[in-house]
């Protein structure tokens, strides 16, 4: 897991879980639980707190990096912190949202 980034509990030992199956390559599937959502928003409270305006870019090079490993449930996981950090910093909502 990467230093300095407090994910909450059940994400990192999702992605934890995930890391492991990485070990073995030859295996098939890697069953991981899914992240709600409460803890990806979590996440990437903690990466803007701690990154500030890098927290997009943080974010993008965690996810470019579990990719790399070929672990695409992490990978996942750090593409929806992106979303969520992306969420965060959008002033403006998207045309498709309601406006209040």
């Amino acid at each position: 897991m990467s230093e300095g980034l407090q994910v909450p509990s059940r994400l990192r030992q999702a992605l934890e879980h995930a890391s492991e199956g990485l070990k073995d390559t030859r295996q098939t599937s890697i069953i991981m639980p899914m992240a709600s959502d409460l803890d990806i928003y979590r996440s990437a409270n903690v990466l803007i707190r701690q990154h500030g305006e890098d927290a997009l870019l943080e974010a993008a090079m965690r996810a470019d990096a579990m990719l790399e490993k070929g672990d695409l449930d992490g990978y996942a996981v750090w593409k929806r912190i992106l979303r969520a950090v992306e969420d965060w910093r959008r002033t403006e909502p998207e045309d498709s949202e309601l406006r209040h």
